[in-house]
């Protein structure tokens, strides 16, 4: 019997260049898979972190298969039209497939797989570019649970600091984020620094399909 275990199956782990024979095995991965599994799922990652999907992959491990491969792949394996598609509404399934979305295989059900994905989003720190979720000023004064060993690298992230006695000194109020306005590298490892998790990772169900049917 086939193995249950998830089987994510990424872009980056295979050649940007697939042969024909490399295309025509994954293809039958994927088509093997709607036979086998009773749901096929569209699914969007918000706020991408390796290790937290890594987490939701081995929790699911028991009951799905989840591929992101090229979506022009997936859309050719399902078929782009009513009249070629794969099976009955596989065609609108391949429209929902754009940007980082993926797919992935169950035995569960619409609503076991949407408490799924809401018991594992997982708060973490924001990366450049990510647009600040809040304000957050460091006010003026000491920061007495700040390790005097980060002053360099605070300075070299332009925060407005001094020692003083071994404590780090922040010299004046200091805006590191403005709620609605993307973050640069600096802000985002100094929000890092001060614990500050902005980023919520978490995966989102787009569409789903089950037996000729799109939902």
């Amino acid at each position: 019997p086939k193995s249950k275990k998830v089987k994510v199956i990424a872009l980056t782990k295979t050649p940007k260049i697939l042969t024909r024979t490399k295309k025509e095995e994954l293809k039958n991965e994927v088509l093997d898979s709607i036979d086998e599994y009773k749901y096929l799922y569209v699914f969007e990652i918000v706020n991408m972190k390796t290790k937290h999907l890594k987490e939701a992959r081995r929790s699911l491990r028991d009951s799905s298969r989840m591929f992101m491969i090229k979506n022009t792949l997936l859309k050719n394996f399902f078929g782009k039209t009513k009249e070629v598609e794969y099976q009955n509404d596989l065609s609108q399934i391949s429209d929902d497939l754009k940007g980082g979305r993926g797919v992935l295989f169950s035995i569960k059900t619409k609503k076991e797989l949407e408490d799924f994905f809401n018991e594992h989003k997982k708060r973490d720190y924001a990366r450049s570019g990510f647009l600040a979720t809040k304000d957050f000023v460091i006010p003026k004064g000491p920061i007495k649970w700040m390790p005097h060993s980060l002053e360099e690298r605070l300075v070299s992230l332009g925060l407005p600091i001094k020692l003083d006695m071994g404590v780090i000194n922040v010299l004046n109020d200091y805006r590191v984020a403005t709620k609605g306005k993307p973050l640069n590298s600096s802000q985002a490892a100094i929000l890092k620094h001060f614990g500050v998790e902005m980023s919520e990772f978490s995966l989102k169900l787009v569409s789903a399909w089950s037996k000729g049917k799109y939902k």
